[in-house]
C-alpha cells in the first residue's frame, strides 16, 4: 500500500512537472512566433502570440521586453485598452517607461479620455522631469486647451463689439457687460492651462503671448 501511494505521489509530481515544462515550452514558442510576426509587421498575429505567451508564462520572471512589445502590437492595431494594459505593466517595471507613458497617454487620447491623457503625461513627467518628449506633448496639449478657451472668449467679445457697432446696445449697457462677463468665464478657464505651458517652458513665445492676451482681457 505504501509503495502504491509513493508511486501515485511520484506520478502526480511527474505529471505536474511535465505540464509546467510543456507550458513553458508553449510560452517560449508563442513568444518566438510573436517576435517573428512583429518583425514582419503582422501586429495582430504578434499580439495574439504574445498574449498566449504571457498567459502561459507561469512563475518565470516577467519578460518586460515581450510585455512592451505586446503593448506596441496592440497600439499598432488600435486596441487601445490592451495597449494601455501592457504599456502600464512595462512602465511600472521601469522598462522603457518614458516611451510607455507616451503610448499610454496617446491611447487615452484615442479613447477621448483627455483627463487620463493629461494625468498620464504628468505622472511620466514627475518620474522623468528632463524628458523633452513628455514636455513637448504636455506643452502642446496645454496650449491647445488654453487657446481653445481663449478663442471662445474672444469670439463672444467680438460678437458683442459687432452688436455695439450695429447699434443694438452700448458698451455701458447691461447686455454688453453681460457678454463681457460671459467671455471672462472662458478666459479664466484658459489661464490654468497657459500657466502650465509657461511653467513647462518659460521661454516659449506662444505661451507668453497667449498669457498676456488672456490677462489683458481679464483686466477689462
Amino acid at each position: 500500500m505504501k509503495k502504491l501511494i509513493a508511486v501515485l505521489i511520484f506520478s502526480v509530481g511527474f505529471l505536474a512537472t511535465s505540464f509546467a515544462q510543456d507550458q513553458k515550452t508553449d510560452a517560449i514558442a508563442s513568444k518566438n512566433a510573436g517576435n517573428e510576426a512583429l518583425r514582419s509587421k503582422d501586429y495582430a498575429k504578434a499580439l495574439t502570440n504574445f498574449e498566449k505567451a504571457i498567459a502561459n508564462w507561469g512563475d518565470q520572471d516577467p519578460d518586460y521586453v515581450m510585455i512592451y512589445n505586446t503593448g506596441y502590437s496592440a497600439y499598432k492595431i488600435k486596441k487601445w485598452n490592451k495597449a494601455i494594459k501592457y504599456f502600464t505593466m512595462a512602465a511600472d517595471a521601469s522598462y522603457k517607461a518614458e516611451y510607455a507613458y507616451l503610448y499610454i497617454a496617446n491611447s487615452y487620447r484615442h479613447l477621448n479620455n483627455m483627463a487620463k491623457f493629461e494625468s498620464t503625461l504628468e505622472t511620466g513627467l514627475q518620474k522623468y522631469p528632463n524628458s523633452k518628449k513628455i514636455k513637448s506633448f504636455l506643452g502642446v496639449y496645454y496650449l491647445k486647451e488654453g487657446n481653445a478657451h481663449y478663442k471662445k472668449g474672444a469670439a463672444i467679445l467680438q460678437a458683442a463689439a459687432n452688436d455695439v457697432k450695429a447699434g443694438k446696445y452700448k458698451t455701458t449697457d447691461d447686455k454688453y457687460k453681460a457678454q463681457v462677463a460671459k467671455a471672462k468665464v472662458d478666459f479664466k478657464a484658459a489661464m490654468p492651462y497657459v500657466d502650465k505651458a509657461v511653467k513647462l517652458d518659460p521661454s516659449d513665445p506662444q505661451a507668453k503671448q497667449l498669457k498676456e492676451l488672456i490677462q489683458k482681457n481679464l483686466d477689462m
